[in-house]
């Protein structure tokens, strides 16, 4: 008896190698008995980690500042490679786009232009920031911006100088290296620690907004 049972177990070993999933066989009691192969543990397995790999790129917020797309360094897309041209960008006073996450998380645009799209509409409407240094009546730097969600927009023209001078921005702020944020800071002329989220630089600029010039305008 113990030998023909020693038999059937060969047996059943045998077409488990040659089958995926689970196979029943009888016990010495009478029961039913489910075993798994190898094989199919290890598929399971490997189905698994390649569905925890694949995780859907984050959203933008639809918009292109300055033909950045057109340039291949529109948020949200994979970082440029390593070419000439950027390596002389990160020796000017530009900063590199490619942010915390593998993907571009800022783009520049030279003059301090931002580009409206068809419909007219941005994702926010910048206004004015009062970056004036101490005692002094205005700033060189005329500098606007605005937050929605966790995108930021801003500029800044040169007024005081005689060509054109001055950069525009549009960025991912949760994807901001430390480096980045501070470049933010520099665009808005403003001193001190860069807000670490969205939610900081609004109520950063919401406390340096000014008031509308324009006549009857309610401040912002």
């Amino acid at each position: 008896m113990h030998r023909s049972w020693l038999i059937v177990g060969w047996a059943l070993a045998g077409c488990a190698s040659a089958v995926n999933g689970p196979i029943t066989g009888e016990s010495s009691d009478g029961a039913d008995v489910s075993m798994e192969t190898s094989e199919a543990k290890s598929s399971s397995h490997e189905s698994v980690s390649v569905r925890a790999a694949s995780k859907p790129e984050a959203k933008t917020d639809g918009y292109v500042l300055g033909g950045a797309d057109k340039r291949g360094v529109a948020l949200g897309s994979p970082c440029p490679a390593k070419t000439e041209s950027a390596e002389e960008g990160k020796r000017s006073r530009e900063p590199e786009v490619c942010g915390t996450q593998g993907r571009v998380a800022i783009e520049v645009a030279p003059f301090g232009h931002i580009d409206r799209p068809e419909s007219g509409k941005l994702p926010c409407e910048p206004a004015a920031i009062d970056n004036r240094p101490g005692g002094e009546a205005m700033s060189p730097y005329q500098a606007s911006a605005c937050v929605v969600d966790d995108f930021l927009i801003a500029s800044n023209v040169c007024v005081m100088c005689r060509v054109m001078s001055g950069q525009a921005i549009h960025a991912r702020v949760s994807e901001l290296s430390a480096d980045q944020r501070k470049y933010v800071m520099q665009i808005l002329g403003l001193s001190g620690d860069p807000p670490a989220d969205a939610a900081g630089f609004a109520k950063l600029l919401a406390s340096k907004h000014l008031p509308d010039p324009r006549p009857g305008a309610k401040a912002l």
